[in-house]
């Protein structure tokens, strides 16, 4: 079903058009909220913000976990015209202290209870919200260097998500599971405001973790979910240690479609993916700058090596090897020292810092990343391309490449992996560098090979290069 052009800039009019239709449904605490149950819980917390001091223009902290709470509190910053400032639990007092001074939040919240007690039975009258206000400011994973405020306008926010629904021809009757990092974009908009757009339901789950997935498939079951977001992460964590029979047999049944992000996703994890559950896993491509660029779905056929076709209204081009996108849904701008976006960081056509090319037919295909770009001996070195090299070995459950100082060639290449279980890297290294050796040009062949237990990563799931680099290094 596509969603109407309509709800990309009106949240009312989705509210208006599934008021009795489900939308949240709380699978740890068994709690469920319709599409107008949020709706006036949004306007009752709105209200209890004003008499907090908030109003349109102002700034909150949102340092909160994973609830319906938290996703209720986006709503009633919509309607109010605040901007959310969403951070982990987990984030670093420093680091968090540094961004509510940068984003100049006006208050924090840090606690879920009660919160919904102080909405009910509120009203709120207010104007609609202005479009173009700023409905949040989120920052970089700084996977590479120190995190950037990115500052998004709620047409964008909601235009994207439109976007990406009638690409993926999601509608009412449609159920997610929201198992990522709610303060981080891809659990705001990927998990929240694409469902919230179709007119859809969400099942929040807990975030996944170790401790979640030897049972993420229980609330898939017992809720009747049909629509999946992974990251790679988590497809690598299930092909490795998930063992519920339930899964497979759901999956082939149930599911209608598996949506990838936050990162690549290995080839031979997506086939093995599908050879275990049944269901094809789709690729996508975006940013936190420009929220979705590129999304593969059911309707696009069998995969091709593509992350997928541009979205409607996104534009992209080749320009030395960089792609190059132009798109409505492009953030406003990184804040700049004075706590306001800076439209200059947003040109129009946005150079996204990631290698690769658009075909006639829309379809964009990413081969690395610029800045990752390791110069060994004078010559460039793809650590993407190594790294699907290494991957593509059944010993090998990860791989990520990085290049270490080296006092003759400047840099050499180091291949990180994760092995198998009961696989050890001494009976495998030479079986492996052969790979490398039949597959690559002999400069990308690594000069070392590294294993280790698991890779150091952010709250989205994304390998931090930066700390593989000092554990190399430390090695």
């Amino acid at each position: 079903m596509q969603v109407r052009d309509e709800v990309a800039t009106s949240a009312a009019a989705a509210f208006e058009r599934h008021a009795g239709s489900p939308f949240l449904i709380d699978a740890i605490d068994g709690r469920a909220f319709s599409y107008r149950e949020v709706d006036e819980l949004a306007g009752g917390l709105a209200a209890a913000l004003v008499e907090r001091g908030a109003g349109p223009g102002s700034r909150i902290g949102l340092v909160l976990p994973n609830s319906a709470e938290l996703a209720i509190l986006y709503f009633a910053c919509l309607r109010l015209g605040v901007t959310a400032v969403p951070l982990g639990p987990a984030t670093p007092e420093r680091e968090r202290a540094r961004a509510l001074a940068h984003t100049r939040a006006t208050a924090v919240l840090t606690e879920v209870e009660g919160l919904l007690d102080a909405a009910r039975g509120r009203s709120f009258a207010a104007p609609a919200p202005d479009p173009d206000a700023l409905l949040t400011i989120s920052f970089t994973s700084g996977t590479t260097a120190t995190p950037k405020g990115v500052a998004h306008r709620a047409r964008v926010l909601l235009g994207a998500a439109a976007a990406f629904a009638e690409e993926l021809e999601l509608g009412a009757g449609d159920r997610f599971l929201h198992t990522l990092p709610m303060t981080y974009m891809a659990g705001f908009l990927n998990t929240l405001l694409v469902p919230f757009v179709a007119g859809a339901s969400v099942v929040l789950a807990p975030a996944f973790d170790n401790a979640t997935l030897l049972r993420y498939w229980k609330p898939v079951v017992r809720h009747g979910v049909t629509r999946l977001w992974v990251t790679p992460t988590i497809v690598a964590a299930l092909l490795r240690l998930d063992r519920d029979p339930a899964g497979p047999e759901y999956a082939r049944q149930r599911i209608q479609s598996v949506s990838s992000a936050t990162a690549p996703l290995p080839p031979r994890h997506a086939a093995a993916f599908e050879e275990r559950y049944g269901t094809p896993v789709y690729d996508s491509y975006g940013l936190s700058e420009l929220t979705f660029v590129a999304a593969r779905s059911p309707r696009a056929g069998a995969a091709d090596g593509s992350v997928g076709r541009l979205l409607r209204g996104v534009e992209a081009e080749e320009r030395d090897g960089e792609l190059f996108v132009r798109s409505p849904f492009a953030m406003a701008g990184y804040l700049g020292e004075e706590g306001e976006p800076d439209p200059a960081t947003s040109p129009e056509w946005f150079p996204t810092g990631d290698l690769g090319h658009v075909d006639a037919e829309r379809r964009l295909f990413v081969t690395g990343r610029k800045k990752d770009v390791i110069i060994r001996g004078g010559l460039n070195v793809s650590p993407r391309a190594v790294e699907d090299v290494l991957a593509a070995h059944e010993a090998v459950a990860e791989a990520a490449v990085v290049g270490v100082p080296h006092e003759l060639l400047g840099e050499d290449v180091v291949g990180a992996v994760v092995l198998a279980q009961g696989r050890s890297l001494d009976a495998e290294r030479e079986t492996l560098l052969a790979l490398c050796r039949e597959r690559l040009p002999a400069g990308s062949v690594p000069g070392q090979l590294v294993a280790l237990d698991a890779f150091p990563r952010n709250e989205t799931g994304k390998v931090r290069k930066d700390a593989l680099r000092e554990l190399v290094q430390a090695r």
